[in-house]
């Protein structure tokens, strides 16, 4: 039996049915962290979630595979970047301040690259965050 993700990503691509027609097909990006997978299917079978049901039959799901250590920080930066932890530069839910040693929570600020949903809204493809 397959270890559970913590991490599960749904992808709704929704060109048609929730869309407005002058739309040029959307992607939604649903990701529900340490959600089990068997858990929303069988919710879903017993109708408790029409709207997830609904989402699911208008577009495509299903589960991410990732590596680990299965870090939430890592996880949603790597789907937020598209681009690996030793490029995107974070890897904990902490990072080291090198000039005092102190723990500091993660942020985005921290990133070596853009999110993809930036770089996309500006018109471009994904660069490297200006520093």
């Amino acid at each position: 039996m397959r270890r559970p993700l913590l991490v599960i990503a749904f992808t709704l691509v929704l060109a048609g049915g929730c869309s407005r027609r002058d739309d040029r097909g959307r992607v939604i990006v649903l990701g529900l962290d340490g959600m089990e997978p068997s858990v929303v299917d069988q919710l879903i079978d017993e109708g408790a979630l029409p709207n997830f049901k609904r989402l699911c039959d208008g577009g495509t799901s299903g589960l991410l595979r990732s590596s680990k250590p299965l870090l939430s920080p890592i996880i949603w930066t790597t789907i937020a970047t598209g681009k690996p932890p030793d490029a995107h530069g974070i890897g904990h839910f902490v990072a080291t301040n090198p000039r005092t040693g102190a723990q500091l929570p993660v942020t985005s600020a921290m990133r070596r690259v853009n999110a993809l949903v930036g770089d996309v809204a500006r018109g471009g493809g994904a660069r490297r965050r200006r520093e």
